[in-house]
């Protein structure tokens, strides 16, 4: 093949001319990551694309026409790329979502847990980073030269003219693994198009037809008000899967049309808080046995609302467990302490091992109250569901407090056979609970009914 002899005398691209090269009449526009794109009636991707014009070879000092390389007449044209071997595909090149590697916006990966701005699609075009149906920015703003129809202004944009089968793909650097994310999606439609649009988060594989991992499930954007009217759209529990720490690629595909896209946030899952054991529970980490006495005092770890519910903060007879607000005395014995000031709502929670299990129970309480509230103070204990408010079994029935003389004077007070029925062996919980006020108590020892 003869070597193209320069023609002398300057050369005037007659075309559309970009960084030295002269792309055909036709295009819109002269290279970039549209000119496959920009193609008119009866051209081709020569016609318009910068790195298809060097690789052809085309000197406009020798061709002295569009689509050339702008050589000056004495400069050796751009040497064309060194062909780099094509990788089996991992995904049907027929596919319009595969997508081979990118880099992130900026060259910075977001961050997750944390913020992912719709518009911070990766680097690398069509095909690529992105899928869009239709070329250019119809919203000509932030990246016009990219087919992503991006819409907004003043550093406020976002993701508009959606259709399906369109992807978006964002590197990002994993700081905390979890197992399964929750997801909140700032988007906007009008009420004509209430659970039109939907979408969904995917990972692992080549993209949106081969992922090994839906993150978000799929997501159904109900109407906000407007196309500009935005709002949090939450999504929890929704995904087959979560992320591990480090670099990787997250795909956003377009399942049906119309909605827009601010952003999305990516928060992990924490895994449920396992249940503390027996031992765990019980103050000192030694269950109360019964049958046998439990000690008013005593009652479970855990603090306000579970251990004990108590309807002022501090402990009113600073004694014993000063950290707690349930309010505890100092008695005449040594090491010995009561729980007074009590008050209809509040409760005590207990847990114990059952060694002998029985279908009833008789109770004797060490209780005290002046004579102004004889008979006033009731309590009773009970078990099952969750509590006071939701109890399955009233081992005590309603115990109420005579007058023993005087808050010091501590007597015991027997109850049999009020309750509904027992324990079965084994651990167990059970709730001392106030029903209305006037007594102190220092201790109750249960006994299986004869």
């Amino acid at each position: 093949m003869p070597v193209p002899t320069a023609t002398a005398g300057a050369f005037t691209c007659d075309g559309v001319e970009r960084n030295n090269f002269c792309c055909s009449s036709g295009c819109r526009q002269c290279g970039g990551s549209n000119c496959s794109k920009q193609e008119q009636s009866g051209l081709t991707g020569e016609d318009c694309c910068q790195n298809r014009i060097t690789a052809s070879g085309r000197l406009c000092s020798v061709t002295r026409e569009a689509p050339c390389y702008m050589d000056g007449g004495d400069s050796p044209a751009p040497a064309p790329p060194t062909p780099t071997p094509t990788p089996s595909p991992t995904a049907p090149s027929s596919s319009p979502w595969a997508a081979p590697a990118s880099s992130a916006y900026g060259g910075i990966p977001a961050v997750i847990p944390g913020m992912v701005q719709a518009e911070k699609f990766d680097h690398g075009g069509e095909g690529v980073s992105y899928s869009d149906t239709t070329p250019g920015n119809s919203g000509g703003v932030f990246r016009p030269n990219e087919d992503v129809d991006i819409s907004g202004g003043h550093d406020d944009y976002h993701v508009a003219w959606i259709r399906a089968t369109e992807f978006l793909r964002y590197t990002v650097n994993v700081e905390k693994a979890a197992s399964a994310f929750d997801f909140t999606f700032q988007v906007a439609t009008i009420p004509s198009y209430h659970d039109s649009g939907s979408f969904r988060v995917v990972t692992g594989g080549t993209g949106c037809d081969d992922y090994t991992s839906d993150l978000s499930g799929l997501v159904v954007v109900p109407s906000t008000g407007g196309w500009g009217t935005f709002a949090s759209l939450p999504v929890s529990g929704g995904g087959n899967n979560g992320l591990g720490v480090g670099r990787a690629t997250l795909w956003l595909c377009i399942v049906s049309s119309h909605f827009n896209l601010d952003s999305f946030t990516m928060e992990a899952v924490l895994p449920p808080t396992p249940s503390p054991s027996h031992e765990e529970e019980a103050f000192g980490g030694i269950p109360a046995v019964i049958p046998g006495t439990i000690q008013a005092e005593d009652f479970d770890s855990g603090g306000e609302g579970v251990g004990y519910s108590d309807t002022d903060t501090p402990n009113n007879g600073g004694a014993y467990r000063l950290e707690e607000g349930v309010d505890i005395s100092a008695m005449e014995s040594q090491n010995a302490y009561n729980v007074g000031w009590t008050r209809p709502g509040e409760f005590l929670r207990y847990t114990v091992t059952v060694e002998e299990a029985a279908s009833a129970f008789d109770f004797r309480f060490q209780v005290a109250a002046p004579p102004a509230y004889h008979n006033s103070g009731s309590f009773h204990v009970v078990t099952g569901g969750t509590g006071c408010d939701d109890f399955t079994t009233d081992l005590s029935g309603l115990v109420t407090v005579p007058s023993t003389g005087g808050w010091g004077s501590f007597a015991s007070l027997s109850v049999s056979n009020k309750g509904t029925g027992g324990l079965s062996y084994g651990h167990a919980k059970i709730w001392l609970c106030v029903v209305s006020k006037g007594f102190n108590i220092d201790s109750f020892t249960m006994t299986a009914t004869a």
